[in-house]
C-alpha cells in the first residue's frame, strides 16, 4: 500500500470517528483531563476530593457507589447531564463516568455561559456564575433548577429545587452550586 492510499484511509477513518463522536468521546485523549470514561476507585486510581466532569458528546452519566457490586443499593448518587457537573468523592468509593472526562478543578475547561446563556449543567456560584438574583427561563415543557450547598448530589445538600414551566426567579449566593437541566437556562 502506498503513502497516498494510507493517508486516504486515515482521513476516512478520522471522518467516520468524528461522525460517531469517538474523537469527542476522548478516544484520542484530552491532554488536560485526569481520566475519561471508565470506573475508578477513589484512593487508588484518583485521590478523594472535588472534581469537574464535562460531557464530551450528547449525554454524561456519573455514578458514585460505595462498592463494586453493581447493586442499586450501593449507589450513593448518580446523574445524567448534557453539560458538566461538579462532584465530590471520598476514599473507598467507586466513580463511574460514561460520555465525559474528569478534570482537576484547576485544569477544567471553561465552565461559564455558552452562547450568552448558562444552560444544562452545574455551576459554582462566585466562580462560574456571579451571586445574585436571576430570571430562569424554561425552553422545555418542564425545566428543573436546583441550588445545593455542596457537590455530593444528595438530598440533604439541596437548599431549594423546582420543576417549572415558563419563567421563575432564583437568588444564589457565593459558595452554592446551581444546577440547570431539562431546558432551564439563564441569560448571561
Amino acid at each position: 500500500m502506498n503513502y497516498k492510499n494510507l493517508l486516504k484511509i486515515f482521513v476516512i477513518v478520522a471522518i467516520v470517528m468524528v461522525g460517531m463522536g469517538c474523537v469527542s468521546a476522548g478516544l484520542f485523549g484530552d491532554g488536560d483531563a485526569l481520566k475519561g470514561s471508565g470506573e475508578y476507585k477513589v484512593g487508588d486510581d484518583i485521590p478523594a476530593g472535588e472534581y469537574y466532569v464535562k460531557c464530551d458528546g450528547y449525554n454524561l452519566y456519573v455514578e458514585v457507589a460505595s462498592d463494586s457490586s453493581g447493586d442499586l443499593d450501593s449507589i450513593i448518587y448518580n446523574l445524567n447531564t448534557e453539560g458538566g457537573t461538579y462532584i465530590t468523592v471520598n476514599d473507598g468509593e467507586y466513580l463511574k463516568i460514561q460520555g465525559g472526562n474528569l478534570y482537576e478543578l484547576d485544569k477544567a475547561p471553561d465552565r461559564g455561559a455558552e452562547d450568552g446563556y448558562y444552560k444544562d449543567g452545574m455551576y459554582k456560584v462566585g466562580e462560574d456564575i456571579p451571586a445574585g438574583e436571576y430570571q430562569v427561563e424554561s425552553t422545555e415543557d418542564l425545566a428543573y433548577i436546583e441550588v445545593s450547598g455542596d457537590s455530593r448530589h444528595q438530598i440533604d445538600g439541596i437548599i431549594t429545587n423546582d420543576n417549572f414551566e415558563g419563567n421563575k426567579y432564583i437568588t444564589i449566593e457565593d459558595g452554592q452550586y446551581l444546577t440547570l437541566s431539562n431546558g432551564a437556562q439563564i441569560k448571561a
